[in-house]
């Protein structure tokens, strides 16, 4: 019998890090059997409570609801677990069978989750009996619709009963019928909401969210996706909210040559901007995935650097090598507060002259993917970074060995993926080389 938390830790036969793992132990220990124990038997029945807990505590939400039903004891603890936790998805996948969750299984489910829900991801059939409980959680503050069906219907019975206290809405890629009515609808009665994220929401203009939103605190943007969101529009949007906006996250979609004609605000307070690439959103026609070729319009990114003084953080998301290096000068000059630099490049052919971000003296982070072995020189003469990472790159020993000589500073590099790289390297300078894979 295990008597304690230390004898738990050194058993691996009882480690559930892995939701599968541990569901695969119950068979073993959870015997439905409620005869007396024997003396000399093992069962996980034998467990305390608060060990259980800690088990239990590992899996899945809705594999963790489904062990309220072996017997009470397991219901009262199960019932404890959920009311610790404050993230929950509902999704169809949580059935094995394949089937749909249904409407009466989700509000049960909800129901035991207790109130201190903060997190909820919906990603199923929706019904208006849903919205209905979700507008008791006064604690609910996230909420994420994920490829859903999201009807005016629907939009309004959410208006009507959306949680009080929601402060981050996202909607992804909720369907055709999603319009820009619908959205007027959801964000109707949402006075707290500081981060809003809208993505492959195709028939949205975003007129919405300056009518509805624009006395509330938004702190965090994203809009990709977004085709009919019109760069014009779009800096409407950053004129509506230049004082409050610490991050925000567009495609290529926002930069496109006629939004150039609007003169950008001054946004002090934003200090995270990310570009994603609009290659990311294909569109199907007549059975042939068609990939666009849009890039950032030179005139309104360089307007959009200058209206960014305080900018900390700058990512870009599979940019191509030849585009990217066209706006490196521009980075330099017009983001000297830089810190964090992330270029998620595509190609390995060519120098894209990094090295010139050494000018960029508080640059402490510096994430580049894909490198190629010529490209060392120029990573050396980023001197100021601490942190980099070169996840998947083609670099040699010899390539490692030339950055640790040349940048003394660097106290972090992320190798992982890089095969040319040998075991017993990362193994001499375990202190700085880390080749586990970190999402950014």
């Amino acid at each position: 019998m295990i008597g304690g938390e230390d004898e738990l830790d050194s058993t691996s036969a009882i480690q559930a890090k892995n939701p599968s793992t541990a569901l695969s132990i119950l068979p073993q220990f959870a015997k439905l059997n409620f005869e007396p124990e024997k003396e000399d038997s093992v069962s996980i029945h034998c467990l305390p409570d608060k060990i259980l807990l800690r088990i239990l505590r590992e899996f899945r939400p809705h594999d963790l609801y489904r062990c309220r039903a072996i017997c009470r004891r397991w219901y009262g603890i199960v019932r404890e677990s959920f009311s610790a936790m404050t993230e929950h998805f509902l999704c169809d996948s949580m059935e094995d069978s394949g089937s749909k969750i249904s409407v009466e299984q989700a509000i049960a489910y909800l129901q035991f989750s207790g109130e201190n829900l903060q997190s909820l991801t919906l990603n199923m059939e929706l019904d208006p009996r849903i919205f209905k409980e979700l507008s008791d959680f006064r604690q609910l503050t996230r909420l994420v619709f994920e490829e859903v069906d999201m009807t005016e219907e629907l939009a309004l019975c959410f208006s009507e009963m959306s949680p009080p206290n929601l402060q981050e809405l996202c909607v992804q890629c909720v369907g055709e019928g999603y319009s820009e009515r619908c959205l007027n609808l959801m964000l109707t009665n949402l006075p707290n909401l500081n981060r809003l994220e809208l993505f492959g929401c195709y028939e949205v203009t975003g007129k919405s969210i300056i009518s509805c939103l624009h006395e509330s605190n938004l702190k965090y943007l994203r809009i990709s996706g977004c085709s009919k969101i019109h760069p014009i529009m779009l800096v409407s949007i950053l004129h509506t909210f230049q004082n409050t906006l610490e991050t925000l996250k567009l495609d290529y979609y926002a930069f496109r040559e006629s939004g150039g004609k609007k003169n950008l605000p001054v946004m002090n307070k934003l200090e995270k901007f990310e570009l994603l690439d609009s290659e990311e959103f294909i569109e199907y026609d007549g059975g042939i995935y068609e990939e666009k070729n849009e890039y950032p319009d030179e005139r309104l990114f360089v307007k959009f650097l200058k209206a960014s003084p305080n900018l900390k953080s700058l990512k870009f998301k599979d940019f191509y090598i030849s585009y990217a290096t066209h706006y490196f000068p521009y980075i330099v000059k017009f983001c000297p507060e830089l810190e964090t630099l992330e270029l998620s490049l595509r190609s390995q052919h060519r120098d894209p002259s990094l090295g010139q971000f050494g000018q960029l003296k508080n640059l402490r982070t510096l994430i580049v993917g894909s490198v190629a072995d010529g490209w060392v020189e120029s990573l050396a003469e980023c001197r100021s970074v601490r942190t980099l990472s070169l996840q998947c790159s083609a670099l040699t020993d010899r390539d490692v060995l030339g950055l640790l000589h040349k940048m003394r500073r660097l106290k972090k590099l992320n190798l992982w993926g890089c095969r040319n790289v040998s075991s017993a390297l990362v193994e001499q300078y375990s202190s700085v080389i880390s080749t586990k894979w970190e999402k950014f």
